[in-house]
């Protein structure tokens, strides 16, 4: 299997990530799993647009939404987009 292909982006806001979007290299990717790392002043409305704005240009089977202790102390948001090899998998989402 060959290995999967991450991008991540460090930006500020929403139109940041529309800005670096289209020449970032997300779009050679067919299936990803989306992660965005916030800072503490970080806003749900913020991050509920970067995911649909994602979700509108590419397929993503599945998002992860978090902060740890390093992304606190940061004021920018990190992005990680990463091509899944099985998308019928979800990667971050828990068995029940």
């Amino acid at each position: 299997m060959p290995p999967s292909y991450t991008k991540t982006l460090q930006v500020n806001n929403y139109d940041e990530l529309r800005d670096a979007l289209p020449s970032s290299g997300v779009f050679d990717m067919l299936d990803c799993a989306v992660e965005i790392w916030c800072p503490e002043l970080a806003e749900a409305r913020e991050v509920e647009r970067m995911t649909n704005l994602i979700e509108s240009m590419v397929n993503v089977v599945d998002v992860r939404v978090g902060s740890t202790a390093s992304d606190m102390a940061n004021i920018h948001y990190t992005v990680k987009v990463t091509e899944v090899q099985n998308p019928t998998k979800r990667r971050y989402t828990r068995e029940r």
